[in-house]
């Protein structure tokens, strides 16, 4: 069985000496497990698209549909994100977006709409001006929550419910409205506080605290 999809990596830890098993989040068949030979080799032709929270077009061959891993066969890096390994905002964002993805999605299941926003969110994230990344963080948020059954904004009297200055409910109302990473990046409002909610909401989902949640204030902007 042969797949080949778009996807962005996760994670990836070391198997053996030479060896790799990647996290990756792919568009046409989900998260999946991956095993890599000679991609921990120094120099490894796969290796660079192995990086963390790298885009690459991918070719994994599956030995039954029982199995739980796959076979890395190729890759071809699209891109990484320069942008957000640029500065201490866009590290922050990506760190916190890989770790939910990781934390939220289970083992091939397609999420192909998630997928696409993510790859968006991405993009524009890399390439946003000082004091967007903030606003872009909470849209990718809301949205990931929404297209995996988790609306904040249609649980009965969560946001109205809440004693939280009407600033913070009007920010995460407008992100869960915006049609588009543009109308995201402009949103303005106090995008800690916003992004405070909603990573509480988070946790409260999840039932357990996210590491990259408590990331030091340098990791933020807006």
């Amino acid at each position: 069985m042969e797949i080949k999809t778009k996807g962005i990596v996760l994670r990836s830890f070391r198997k053996g000496e030479n060896d790799n098993i990647s996290v990756i989040f792919t568009r046409e068949a989900g998260k999946l497990l991956a095993s890599s030979k000679g991609t921990s080799k120094p120099g490894g032709k796969l290796r660079p698209s192995l990086e963390k929270c790298s885009l690459s077009d991918f070719s994994f061959t599956k030995k039954n549909k029982g199995s739980e891993f796959c076979s890395l066969v190729s890759a071809k890096i699209i891109t990484q994100f320069e942008g957000l390994r640029s500065s201490p905002a866009g590290l922050g964002f990506s760190m916190q977006a890989i770790e939910l993805l990781d934390r939220f999605l289970e083992l091939e299941g397609p999420e192909a709409g998630l997928f696409d926003m993510t790859e968006d969110v991405f993009m524009a994230a890399s390439n946003a001006k000082p004091g967007q990344t903030g606003a872009l963080r909470a849209y990718f948020k809301v949205n990931l929550l929404k297209l995996l059954g988790f609306d904040i904004l249609k649980l009965p009297g969560y946001i109205d419910g809440k004693s939280a200055p009407r600033a913070v409910l009007d920010g995460i109302k407008a992100a869960g409205e915006a049609g588009s990473t543009d109308e995201a990046a402009a949103i303005s409002g106090p995008m800690r506080g916003i992004n405070g909610f909603i990573d509480s909401y988070i946790v409260n989902v999840l039932g357990r605290e996210v590491l990259s949640l408590r990331l030091p204030e340098v990791f933020f902007d807006g």
